[in-house]
């Protein structure tokens, strides 16, 4: 068990205890002063023991490793944990609010002293405390049972307060306040309990996580080199967990070896990113394009008369030609190798920025052993040309006329 799996038990087991505490406080002075507002209250604090209960066992219950029979996994049981959390508060909400009515039809007396005074003013500070802890936990863990425990206690702190001001009207002559602010706790108990199995029925659906998430997911994968477009993003909540599965695109040429590694870094990066993410499923589509790109180095920036340099990670320029499908220029671009000035890493760096620009294909004179093992694992072809080749323009009719010959690696 992880320590973040063992902090929300904890935390789910010290609610049920302090919830206890406040319930049978507020329980026996509602009996003993007979303040509807203050046994509705205890009531619905007891209910959140209940609750309390259900939650410590999903999170428990989810923590569990995938099985034979739960390939999966078992995240979801903390989300059919906190559909059953807001039964028990809807059974309570409708509960008080039926008590709330009848003492409005018919007020009974209220004894007051100042114990009858104190005992909502603790529970409203306990319930503040057990609300703030659990929420810092239930977001530490991305705990959605937990965080929704923690905006309960929230609601439970502003029912304690008032039911003070309940007893605080009783006092100076008002007795039908109580009851009304009973009606106003049932209330508040039956919204949240919709809400809660609001949330709870669209996590077992599987509906689609918040925008932002998404746009985040999207975000990190387009960033993984030899990933051209990600295609269509899919993202559930089980539990505190989520579940992605991604359509994204690679270059065409890319092989199955560096298939593999773009998945791995996706995964990698997306899980370091975003903790709770569990699983990632990926499906990968070649790119089909009308076009290809070919880079070839060069010594200077004459257009089809640029002399090809005898370098790779340290020519001078770079020449990217685009083709059509029949091999027809369709644009020459020559840039400065910005990669020049680099100490270390100047091939690789150079690889990573041909394969992000959608090349397929270099023509070399010759090439370093770790360029050349680089640009294989992207998929990218490594063509050799002859010293007889010495224009940009022999190059590409080179290439062209399939006269350019497949590179042997580097010893």
């Amino acid at each position: 068990m992880s320590a973040e799996d063992k902090s929300g038990q904890v935390s789910a087991l010290v609610s049920a205890i302090g919830n206890l505490f406040i319930s049978i406080i507020k329980i026996l002075g509602g009996i003993f002063s007979g303040s509807v507002g203050l046994l509705s209250d205890g009531i619905h604090s007891f209910a959140d023991v209940l609750s309390s209960i259900i939650v410590w066992v999903g999170l428990k219950v989810s923590s569990k490793p995938p099985d034979v029979e739960h390939p999966y996994g078992h995240y979801k049981a903390e989300n059919i944990a906190s559909l059953f959390v807001a039964m028990f508060i809807a059974v309570a909400g409708l509960e008080t609010l039926w008590e709330s009515i009848d003492k409005v039809v018919a007020p009974e007396i209220i004894t007051l002293n100042i114990w009858i005074f104190s005992i909502p003013l603790i529970s409203a500070f306990v319930s503040l405390l057990l609300a703030e802890y659990k929420k810092i936990v239930g977001k530490k863990i991305h705990s959605p049972s937990l965080i929704a425990e923690g905006e309960h206690s929230l609601v439970d702190t502003i029912a304690s307060a008032s039911v003070f001001v309940g007893l605080m009207f009783f006092y100076f002559g008002y007795p039908f306040i109580d009851p009304i602010v009973g009606l106003i706790i049932s209330v508040l108990i039956i919204w949240r309990a919709y809400e809660i199995g609001k949330e709870t029925i669209q996590a077992l659906m599987d509906s689609l996580l918040e925008p932002e998430i998404l746009d985040k997911i999207k975000t990190i994968v387009s960033e993984v080199s030899g990933v051209v477009s990600v295609d269509e993003i899919r993202a559930r909540s089980a539990g505190s967990k989520i579940l992605v599965e991604l359509e994204v695109t690679v270059p065409s040429e890319v092989n199955v070896m560096r298939a593999y590694r773009v998945h791995n870094e996706i995964v990698t990066r997306l899980k370091k990113e975003i903790p709770q993410i569990a699983q990632v499923t990926i499906e990968t589509k070649p790119l089909i394009s009308l076009t290809k790109k070919i880079m070839i180095p060069v010594q200077d920036n004459k257009g089809e008369d640029s002399l090809i340099s005898s370098h790779f990670g340290k020519t001078p320029y770079i020449a990217i030609i685009t083709l059509s499908r029949d091999n027809e220029i369709e644009k020459i671009e020559i840039e400065r190798n910005k990669f020049l000035d680099e100490n270390k890493g100047v091939g690789a760096d150079l690889v990573e920025y041909l394969v992000k620009n959608g090349v397929f294909a270099i023509i070399v004179k010759k090439i370093g052993k770790t360029s050349y093992k680089l640009l294989r694992s992207y998929g990218v072809d490594i063509l050799s040309i002859s010293s007889d080749v010495v224009t940009l323009k022999d190059a590409i009719v080179c290439y062209v006329k399939e006269e350019c010959i497949p590179m042997p690696e580097p010893k």
